[in-house]
């Protein structure tokens, strides 16, 4: 996901229930989270209405969105 897209993949499949993952590449908490994040993606991806994406808030701009702290 990149912030281009992230108002139509939130806001446009209405009939999923999305997990988004927002992080920054330069944040080391959210390194070791990252981890985290794709084990339990991994073990859930078989549910069909459970999305789960990841944005990197650092290469990204997402309009209404500010972060104040990972």
């Amino acid at each position: 996901m990149v912030g281009k897209n992230f108002d139509e993949f939130i806001f446009g499949n209405n009939l999923d229930d999305d997990i988004v993952f927002v992080y920054s590449s330069e944040c080391e908490s959210c390194e070791k989270f990252h981890y985290i994040y794709d084990q339990v993606s991994t073990k859930l991806s078989s549910r069909k209405n459970l999305v789960f994406a990841e944005i990197d808030l650092h290469k990204n701009d997402i309009p209404g969105i500010v972060i104040r702290d990972y």
